[in-house]
């Protein structure tokens, strides 16, 4: 009596944990480039690890990229080959903590006074400022054209960025 019956089942193995990111770099506070209002900024690649073969990662911006001024979120996301996702992220921040240039600042003047007066009305061409970013402020304490008494004064330039970065320059 050589009967036989067969059955049959599936079985299925499904992956169902997350790849881990390592390495995944700490938050990075970058000054800007020399001149510039970006920063070219670089780190180690994190690398992916997981159960199974075949993860990848990929950064949403790469090491390298060039950064503006401020505070930008760098996403990596690791999938494994059964569409498990994880995410890690650090933030890069750009600094400026260039002072602002002040060029142009005139000579110390010398120059008698007005005929009939103890007085001297003086003028000159008013020095510029420039930044790499932005100047936000550039002001005088006494403007060309202003009425001087006799004796030795002080005029003074300020430039301030906008990162609160300051240069003064003055002259007689």
């Amino acid at each position: 009596a050589a009967n036989t019956t067969t059955a049959s089942f599936t079985v299925t193995v499904t992956d169902n944990e997350d790849p881990t990111i390592s390495g995944l770099p700490t938050d990075i506070i970058q000054p800007t480039d020399a001149s510039a209002c970006t920063a070219v900024v670089n780190w180690t690649v994190p690398t992916v690890n997981d159960n199974c073969t075949g993860a990848t990662i990929t950064p949403d911006v790469a090491p390298g990229s060039t950064f503006t001024l401020g505070t930008t979120l760098v996403t990596y996301t690791a999938t494994d080959g059964s569409s498990n996702v994880t995410t890690g992220a650090f933030l890069v921040t750009v600094i400026d903590n260039e002072d602002p240039a002040i060029a142009g600042t005139p000579a110390d003047i010398t120059q008698t006074n007005d005929a009939g007066s103890c007085t001297a009305d003086i003028t000159w061409t008013e020095p510029t400022a420039s930044d790499n970013c932005t100047v936000s402020s550039f002001t005088s304490d006494i403007a060309s054209g202003a009425t001087f008494g006799l004796g030795a004064n002080t005029v003074t330039y300020t430039a301030t960025d906008n990162s609160g970065n300051t240069t003064t320059t003055n002259f007689t």
